[in-house]
């Protein structure tokens, strides 16, 4: 499936960027929901319940735009999305701003994307990291994408810190903007390769991080 292809000349304000192996669409917020000095001082979590229904709205219309009809994402009752046959996909959000990815299930069995605000930090990253690490969102945004690569069977009793990303083995594509980083998860499950690159977004920097597996790789994770 091709979210360019999908998506253009649909609406202006939709980025559609390449992580890794996949192509990642972005719908920004029309505003931005808080400043940084805001999110700093709590307002966010204080309008919690506001950013949410926020976040559906863009969702499910950026949803629409990438199938091209007037569907809507159905969840199950963990919150996992549930694709349309056929398709499998990841969804993050950060500020207002709606990321997600949509690939054919044949080619992208399992795939997690994530999206953070390097300025502010996660909304849980302080309790994993010392915030004054410069490599720390990279980190943990790679970890939140691998973590929604797996199957939801896997994902139980696992710990962000269970996955380890190797950042000082990074490695930068030829001829592009996204570095490859090697990412294991446990002694049972295959290295994974997870790709991370810097964006700005109403001037404000962010990092959006995918993992994916191969159908090869869907072998060993079944096992």
């Amino acid at each position: 499936m091709s979210l360019r292809k999908a998506l253009l000349g649909q609406v202006d304000s939709i980025k559609v960027i390449t992580c890794g192996a996949v192509d990642i669409a972005i719908l920004p917020a029309s505003r931005p929901l808080f400043s940084d000095e805001q999110k700093r001082a709590g307002e966010k979590y204080e309008n919690l319940q506001a950013v949410r229904e926020f976040e559906q709205i863009q969702t499910q219309k950026l949803f629409g735009l990438c199938v091209s009809s007037n569907s809507l994402l159905s969840h199950a009752p963990s919150g996992r999305p549930l694709w349309p046959e056929g398709l499998n996909g990841s969804i993050s959000h950060v500020d207002g701003h709606v990321a997600m990815a949509l690939e054919t299930q044949e080619n992208f069995p399992l795939l997690g994307i994530d999206i953070e605000n390097m300025v502010t930090g996660g909304d849980v990253l302080s309790a994993y990291y010392d915030t004054r690490d410069p490599e720390a969102t990279i980190r943990f945004s790679l970890q939140e994408a691998a973590f929604k690569c797996l199957p939801e069977e896997k994902q139980h009793n696992l710990s962000i810190l269970d996955i380890d990303v190797r950042l000082a083995r990074q490695t930068k594509s030829d001829g592009a903007q996204f570095r490859q980083v090697p990412i294991k998860i446990g002694d049972e499950l295959p290295t994974l390769q997870g790709a991370y690159r810097t964006i700005f977004l109403d001037g404000t920097k962010y990092v959006l991080s995918s993992v994916c597996l191969a159908p090869a790789e869907m072998v060993n994770i079944a096992c």
